[in-house]
């Protein structure tokens, strides 16, 4: 079976498992399909990679929004309207579907 662990909602890795694993989510559907595909075309194991072939929109755009304390800390040296600018391409970039 196709495991993933997810923090904060994103994928940071992925292994191949005989047995469940506590903490771990099961691949299921149309995702471990994908995943495997993705693995035997590219040999690609990165969190990065997968993270990219797997992760919905809304997830990508959390990832690059960044946390809370980095989303204030751009607020504080760039200024509102640079934050809001900042967002709107990063929504641009990852549609929703």
């Amino acid at each position: 079976m196709k495991l993933i662990k997810r923090e904060n909602g994103f994928i940071v890795t992925y292994q191949n498992s005989n047995k469940e694993i506590d903490g771990w989510e099961v691949v299921s559907g149309e995702n471990a399909q994908e995943v495997q595909d993705f693995i035997n075309k590219t040999g690609d194991y990165s969190q990065e990679a997968i993270f990219e072939r797997i992760s919905t929109p809304i997830e990508k755009r959390k990832n690059e929004y960044g946390t809370i304390e980095e989303q204030l800390e751009y607020i504080v040296e760039n200024g509102l309207e640079a934050f809001i600018t900042r967002q709107n391409a990063i929504k641009a970039k990852y549609p929703k579907e």
